[in-house]
Parts: structure tokens; sequence; C-alpha cells
């Protein structure tokens, strides 16, 4: 009895301290860029800081997403790619995307480092500062860091809540310069901020 009772014990402070180092992680997640340094670490010499591009899942508590892929070029691999994939600060899983339509595409350009200087938490910052949003209360955001018409952007989708009726809403997206951070295009419903036509930025 005494031996079952010592294995439950232990097995509860386990599982407590398991959660107490979990914990940080999940309330300081890193940024896109923070991961990008990670991934490096795990990669072959002439994979390292070969960006494609980077995307997450719409965060969950909060506004900050804690669920990123991450592609790089590998071109060790069949199709020139490796995807990365971390949660709450974690790598989960790294994979060789089958992309069967990228040798008709033609070849994917890496993101130069040079203009990768804005990361994800102040992209997030210049978005909520935004006039179309900075007063409605934003639930969720998912983000792109992608190629768009020849430049890299930054693409952040937002939920918020409606402002007539409170309820959660996708709002839309703000493109943002990881270059500069400057907003280059605010394309949000004015319908779904309950809005009866634009403000000006």
């Amino acid at each position: 009895m005494d031996a079952v009772k010592n294995g439950c014990l232990a097995l509860i402070l386990f599982l407590t301290l398991g959660h107490a180092v979990a914990a940080p992680e999940q309330a300081n997640p890193k940024t896109a860029f923070q991961l990008v340094k990670d991934g490096d670490a795990m990669l072959a010499p002439k994979a390292r800081d070969q960006i494609l591009n980077i995307r997450s899942e719409p965060s969950e508590h909060g506004l900050v997403p804690t669920t990123w892929y991450i592609l790089y070029r590998d071109v060790d691999t069949l199709f020139d790619s490796r995807e990365l994939h971390f949660h709450n600060n974690r790598l989960e899983g790294v994979k060789k995307p089958k992309r069967l339509q990228q040798p008709f595409q033609g070849e994917e350009q890496v993101i130069p480092a040079r203009w990768r200087k804005v990361d994800s938490d102040k992209v997030l910052e210049i978005v909520a500062g935004v006039n179309l949003v900075k007063d409605i209360n934003l639930h969720s955001s998912q983000m792109w860091l992608q190629w768009e018409q020849g430049q890299a952007v930054w693409k952040v989708r937002l939920w918020g809540e409606h402002r007539s009726d409170g309820k959660p809403v996708e709002l839309g997206e703000v493109y943002v310069s990881p270059e500069t951070g400057e907003v280059m295009l605010v394309d949000l419903s004015s319908r779904r901020l309950g809005m009866s036509r634009w403000k000006t930025e």
C-alpha cells in the first residue's frame, strides 16, 4: 500500500513539475524569427536561413500565434524544401513537402535576411495600431511571411468583436513590410467592423 501511495505521489509531483516547466513557454511564445534561429540549428549548413516562407495557425489564446511552420529551401530534398513545425516553442515535426506544382512554377526565391528586420511581435503591434482596428477588441490572428507581387510581405489576418453586436468575426487582412514596418495595404471589411464607411489612416 505504501509503495502504491508513494508511486502516486511521485506521479503527481512529476505532472506538477512538467506543467511548471511547460507554462513559461506557453506564456512567452517565441517570435517567428526566434524560431528561425532554432530551426537553423537543426539543419545542414547550406539550408540554414534559406527561408521560403513562414506561416502560423490562427492564435488560440490571445493575439499571438503559438503554432508556426517554417519552410526552408533545401536542395538535398526531392522538392528542394524542408518544413519545420513548431508548437509552444517546441519542434513538433520535420517534413519534406510534396509540392508537386512547384517545378512548373519556377524556382522560388529565398527571402533575404536583410529584408527580415521586423519580427512577428512588432508586426502585431503595428497592425493593432491601425485606425480601423485600434478600438476593437481583437481576439486572434494568423500570420504569413511570403512573396506578394514580387516583394516579401507580412500578411496578418485578424479576428475580433463586431462593433455593433460584439460577436467574434473575421475582420480581414493587413499587409506590413518586413523590412521597414510600413503598413502596405489594409484590406478589412467595413461591414464586419460594424462601420457604415471606411475611416482614413
